[in-house]
């Protein structure tokens, strides 16, 4: 028993020693600081490692070199391609032994190598609206995996590019194009291109970027063709400016504009317009001989170039001689014109006569017979010489006719029916056609109608008249009616049966006026009043008065010379008020008879009743009473 006490005991005190042994070994740690750390390529990197551990050390595939051991820490070199050229990362670690375990502390090794040029590549003349490639090339760089390549537009980003997550690529020096495509615009012109490659290394080293240099471009256009203005007929001897415009060139400053007139350039005078359009202008030579020359107007600006021509005429104007045979003519019969050209070369030339505008003869060899058929007093007789290929430019020579023919009557001038107002002053205005101007007289059995000087006009006049028309030429007759108008006369108007009616009879209101034309009627009527108008409101019924129709009545008679108006008062009586007065007079006056009779026979009555009293008779009645009296007594 004691034996196993003993041993029992010698076991408790192995456990504890054990136990006090395990809780005495406390963990230790080690700190590399970045656990990612970039590392020029070709270079020695420096790995310090600081920890609380009895032992630690550097394990790496990397070639090491001069590690040092210290007091709580331990430090190595390691190379970063210096041997194998590896561009791959790489992991070191600082190895720590912590309670028997061995703790690894990884740094990942990064190789990295800083762009040794970057250059950008594009045109710097630009074509406003045409596309580009801009080429932005990084030489030499890693990893690429943390390049970014920007491009600028003076301070502008235009573009921009990564690789983080192109992981294909294997890790190198590489040497990477970025390209990019832009439309040249007028804003771009002397503007700055650049771009520039952004190596991210890191919390330690930052961001390093490589710029390249600038690239300064001209942008250029020439959307429209030149505009030439110029006369194209051009008479020889005269000076003609010939002007070129273009717009929208840009920059306009640099347009370079040329006139070349057939083999000859122009001396231009050229100017900068407000709306940034560029116009020359240039003289023809005014010497320069008849004939159709090419003039050329060119634009230039960089490499691009438009043109615009046209032809120009230099001509001599036509020149002509015009006769006639005579300048008076019967109606009917010809005159001879004679139209000739005078210039050297009378093939582009035309000639045309006419007679008041229309052809009688074109071209003609010989004289041209003109036929006279017009009645008018003068006719126009003309030559025209023309250019054949451009009718717009003509000479023309007029002589005037006179035309002599017989009188006429046109119904523009003597028509068929005259109306006149009386109270007019004359001439009558028959005239005709003839020349010499005819003398026209125009007559009846009673009148002569004067028609060259003034008469005074009445009704007399009216009447059918026959007009004549005499000159050296002959003579003609026409027959007219004549018509004297005039406003109408003061209205006569009548009420049938009277003016003054019965309420409820029938009216009839008539109005008539002499006038001519025949006048129209308007009437002006008591308000409220209702009327039937018949006969062109000649004429108005009133089927059934009323005291509504009582009022004035006012006819006016009007025509197209003037207006008269006449008055009638109507009347409508109503005796249904005088015959309940009468009614009622009658029956006041019978009760006034009757009351009067009344008041005779009592006056009567009341004198026989006085002339009647006795007095026996009263004492009769009281002795009758008596007994009634002394009845009521006993009672």
């Amino acid at each position: 028993m004691a034996l196993s006490a003993k041993w029992l005991c010698f076991a408790f005190a192995i456990i504890f020693g054990i136990c006090w042994a395990g809780a005495s070994e406390e963990p230790c740690y080690g700190n590399v600081g970045d656990t990612e750390v970039y590392a020029p390529f070709g270079s020695w990197a420096l790995f310090n490692c600081t920890h609380n551990c009895t032992k630690a050390d550097w394990e790496s595939r990397l070639i090491k070199r001069n590690k040092i051991d210290g007091p709580g820490w331990v430090s190595v070199e390691v190379g970063v391609g210096v041997t194998d050229k590896e561009w791959k990362a790489s992991e070191i670690a600082c190895t720590v032994l912590s309670r028997g375990e061995a703790v690894d502390n990884f740094v990942t090794v990064i190789p990295y190598e800083i762009p040794r040029l970057v250059t950008l590549d594009m045109e710097d003349m630009l074509e406003e609206g045409k596309s580009y490639i801009i080429t932005c090339t990084v030489h030499g760089v890693a990893p690429i995996q943390n390049l970014r390549v920007t491009m600028l537009r003076g301070k502008e980003l235009i573009y921009n590019k990564t690789f983080k997550d192109d992981l294909t690529r294997k890790a190198d020096n590489i040497t990477e194009a970025v390209t990019y495509q832009i439309t040249a615009e007028r804003s771009d012109n002397m503007e700055d291109f650049s771009c520039q490659a952004t190596l991210a290394l890191g919390t330690v080293i930052g961001n390093v970027t490589v710029p390249s240099s600038n690239v300064t471009v001209r942008t250029f256009a020439l959307p429209d063709k030149p505009k030439l203005e110029v006369n194209q007929w051009i008479k020889n001897g005269t000076r003609q400016m010939a002007t070129c415009k273009v717009s929208n060139a840009f920059p306009p400053e640099h347009l370079n504009l040329t006139m070349i007139f057939n083999t000859i350039t122009l001396s231009m005078n050229k100017i900068k317009m407000a709306d940034g359009s560029v116009l020359g202008s240039a003289e023809i030579p005014p010497d320069t001989l008849l004939g159709t020359y090419r003039l050329l107007c060119k634009a230039e600006l960089v490499s691009l170039s438009s043109e615009a021509s046209t032809d120009i005429h230099i001509y001599e104007l036509p020149d002509i001689s015009f006769t006639v045979s005579n300048d008076s003519v019967l109606l009917g019969d010809s005159i001879t014109a004679s139209c000739l050209l005078n210039n050297n070369n009378s093939d582009p030339y035309g000639v045309t006569i006419r007679l008041n505008g229309e052809e009688i003869c074109k071209d003609p060899a010989m004289d041209c017979n003109v036929p006279v058929n017009r009645r008018s007093p003068q006719s126009l007789v003309s030559c025209e010489a023309f250019i054949k290929d451009n009718t717009d430019i003509t000479v023309r020579r007029e002589k005037s006719l006179t035309v002599h023919y017989s009188p006429q009557f046109q119904d523009d001038q003597c028509p068929g029916h005259f109306a006149l107002r009386e109270g007019n002053n004359g001439p009558f205005k028959c005239q005709a056609d003839g020349n010499p101007p005819p003398t026209v007289t125009c007559s009846s059995d009673s009148w002569i109608l004067p028609t060259d000087r003034t008469f005074d006009i009445n009704k007399t006049h009216s009447g059918s008249y026959e007009c004549q028309a005499t000159n050296m030429h002959g003579v003609q007759s026409k027959s007219v009616m004549v018509e004297v108008q005039y406003p109408p006369a003061t209205p006569n108007i009548t009420a049938v049966p009277t003016a003054t009616i019965p309420k409820g009879g029938a009216l009839n209101v008539t109005c008539w006026a002499d006038g001519l034309p025949q006048p129209e009627y308007r009437w002006v009527i008591p308000n409220g009043a209702s009327v039937v108008y018949m006969n062109n409101n000649s004429v108005i019924f009133i089927p059934e008065a009323s005291t509504s129709h009582s009022g004035n009545y006012t006819c006016h008679a009007v025509n197209q010379h003037g207006e008269s108006p006449v008055a009638l008062v109507i009347t409508v009586t109503d005796y249904t008020l005088v015959i309940i007065l009468c009614v009622v007079g009658f029956l006041f006056l019978i009760i006034i008879i009757i009351a009067i009779v009344c008041l005779m026979l009592w006056k009567k009555n009341r004198r026989g009743f006085y002339d009647l009293f006795k007095p026996k008779q009263e004492k009769r009645q009281e002795e009758e009473m008596t007994p009634m009296k002394t009845q009521c007594n006993s009672h």
